[in-house]
């Protein structure tokens, strides 16, 4: 049975070119796509920074 990917809704950032590099090659090895290595490497720290960053923000911004 074929694998069911869900669509994704990416977002173009700038790195380091050697960290993409790097990035690259990992995620080749693992057998996934650079996006998707970083993003599971990154949503922890992120997802761990959010609610300050939206306390910070305060209530007039539009977050997402």
């Amino acid at each position: 049975m074929a694998e069911i990917i869900p669509k994704r809704n990416d977002k173009t950032v700038k790195i380091e070119r050697d960290l993409g590099t790097m990035a690259g090659l990992i995620a080749e090895t693992k057998g996934i796509s650079t996006a998707e290595y970083l993003s599971k490497l990154l949503r922890p720290l992120i997802e761990r920074d959010w609610p300050k960053a939206v306390q910070a923000a305060g209530p007039k911004e539009e977050l997402l």
